[in-house]
């Protein structure tokens, strides 16, 4: 990796800047196993490799250089070093400081006019929002309008936010965990948001004890796998064929679901034999183009055909 490979992913990258402030500069290019994430002038590299702090502190250095002369913020850079088996350590993230000061605890990034809190050293590997969902957010914010919407497994609330912010009449978030959840409403006040209700629930559960056609968009979004203090592992794969055939029964006829899956070692055909075949898959929503190659990403738009 040198200076000028940095800055070349950068100048690629600045016309997304026009929609929002939060960038992924590199998706594995400049250091294989490394990613770099700009959160308005605080980068984030996220180690998968095991590289050593000087090869780090170099790629921190190189990026906020880069920032610096395409005229954007450079405040600092941080490194969270992300283990192989992350199921085995979800808590145990720890933030390093490379270069630049450290980032506050919390503070707002805006995507496209939306604004969202993030944390670079509180959200245990992630930053409470996931960039590589940002056209799923613009899809949900162009569908939602009029709608009651369920949004399941909602963590932070980023989805529930952009279907308010697109005229739903109603929103429902389900999480299990009160961090979030206040998170969430932390989102919703940002925003001007009051039409989102929470349960703090099972997803899952909450969903089969739904009434039938009770939603006219449903969006799931289940973490690849979960380790509850009470209760039995969540994955995906068990997630979706307990939901399945609900997803299809709460969902209004004309109605619109948005399943997501990102586990990487499932692909798109087999993710498509989890979900309901009632429903019918319109579109795949492609990630953003700062994540080049991104195929653990998978996200169907499904529509459920108007009743004759």
């Amino acid at each position: 990796m040198n200076d000028p490979g940095m800055r070349a992913l950068i100048e690629r990258r600045l016309p997304l800047y026009a929609e929002r402030d939060a960038v992924r500069l590199s998706h594995h290019e400049a250091v294989r196993e490394l990613t770099v994430d700009d959160y308005g002038g605080w980068v984030l590299l996220t180690d998968y490799g095991g590289h050593g702090r000087d090869e780090l502190a170099r790629v921190a250095e190189a990026t906020l250089a880069g920032l610096r002369e395409a005229g954007r913020p450079a405040r600092g850079a941080v490194c969270k070093a992300r283990p192989d088996d992350l199921s085995k350590h979800a808590q145990d993230s720890h933030v390093e400081l490379l270069a630049g000061g450290m980032p506050p605890e919390r503070f707002a990034i805006t995507e496209r006019g939306v604004r969202f809190e993030v944390s670079l050293t509180d959200a245990g590997f992630g930053t409470g929002l996931f960039l590589d969902m940002a056209e799923g957010r613009r899809w949900v914010r162009d569908h939602a309008q009029g709608k009651t919407v369920l949004n399941l497994f909602s963590y932070t609330g980023a989805f529930s936010v952009a279907a308010a912010l697109g005229g739903a009449a109603r929103v429902i978030e389900v999480d299990t965990t009160k961090k979030w959840l206040t998170w969430a409403q932390r989102n919703q006040q940002l925003n001007g948001v009051d039409a989102v209700r929470q349960r703090r629930n099972d997803a899952v559960s909450f969903l089969q004890r739904q009434d039938t056609a009770s939603f006219d968009l449903i969006i799931s979004d289940p973490p690849s796998f979960a380790n509850p203090k009470k209760g039995k592992r969540f994955t995906i794969e068990e997630g979706y064929r307990l939901m399945t055939p609900h997803l299809a029964r709460v969902l209004r006829n004309g109605g619109w679901a948005l399943a997501c899956c990102n586990h990487a070692q499932t692909d798109r055909r087999v993710f498509r034999r989890w979900l309901p075949r009632a429903l019918t898959v319109v579109d795949w929503i492609e990630p953003p183009t700062d994540y080049p190659g991104a195929d653990y990403m998978k996200v169907a738009a499904l529509h459920k055909p108007p009743k004759d």
